[in-house]
């Protein structure tokens, strides 16, 4: 997460780091220790600072992805902006089916955790351009 955060422009370090919190966020205690280092925060940073890196958003949206299996994590990506980056992966990469199945799979866990954060930040809009690329 420190590298991270030093190289926030850099989007291969940015893309390898969420490769690797993908991975460490499979494991129960992991997935609490990722959001106690402020680590939703810096994937959601990494998503907005390299929208155009179809490669990072597919590793932060499974890593969010994995994340969002608890329902704390599920809030927090929530308000931390992390809807609004997955939203903006789908319209930015519709032609990327790859990327497009971490991305609706990051909104299907927020949304099965009944996460009414989640529910108050995605518009019809979202949900009519979600349904056509599921």
């Amino acid at each position: 997460l420190d590298a991270m955060r030093e190289h926030s422009n850099n989007g291969d370090v940015q893309k390898y780091a969420c490769g690797a919190l993908r991975n460490l966020a499979l494991n129960d205690e992991n997935k609490l220790r990722i959001p106690q280092n402020n680590g939703i925060k810096s994937i959601v940073d990494a998503m907005l600072h390299n929208p155009d890196n179809a490669d990072l958003q597919l590793q932060a949206c499974a890593t969010l992805r994995n994340l969002a299996m608890n329902e704390f994590n599920a809030s927090k990506i929530a308000s931390e902006g992390g809807v609004f980056s997955v939203i903006q992966t789908l319209k930015v990469h519709q032609t990327k089916p790859e990327v497009l199945a971490e991305a609706c799979a990051a909104i299907w866990n927020l949304a099965l955790n009944g996460n009414e954060k989640f529910l108050r930040k995605i518009t019809p809009y979202d949900v009519s351009f979600i349904a056509r690329h599921n």
